[in-house]
């Protein structure tokens, strides 16, 4: 019966270190959950940070050759424009030239037809 204490002591110091083990490995483990965690939402906000820098780029690009095709339409469209409004102008001033080279003409003949008038008159 002499050992059968010491027995029980051994038993319940036994118990008590793996109950002691026990709360530290779980205290460990959650200590390692929550460094794994912190890590994946570190990880999750660089992925994050990298596709949003990746949007940006390509949005700057797209929007950049978008801006260079519509420049480049806008001045062919103007050009365009702007040759056809020259032509309708010359055609205009062409016409205006004609209408004054005419009126020109028939004010010339009448000068002639009253100078001429004015001669007879003098005779």
């Amino acid at each position: 019966m002499s050992f059968i204490v010491p027995f029980l002591i051994g038993i319940a110091t036994g118990a008590l270190l793996v109950i002691v083990i026990g709360l530290l490995k779980r205290r460990e483990a959650q200590e390692l959950a929550r460094a794994l965690v912190a890590q994946t939402q570190a990880e999750k906000i660089q992925d994050l940070e990298a596709v949003i820098q990746r949007l940006k780029e390509s949005f700057e690009s797209l929007a950049a050759n978008a801006l260079s095709n519509s420049t480049s339409e806008l001045l062919k469209l103007a050009d365009q424009t702007l040759k056809g409004n020259l032509q309708s102008g010359e055609k205009d001033l062409e016409s205006k030239k004609k209408l004054i080279d005419q009126t020109l003409d028939a004010v010339s003949k009448e000068i002639r037809t009253v100078q001429e008038t004015i001669v007879s008159l003098e005779k």
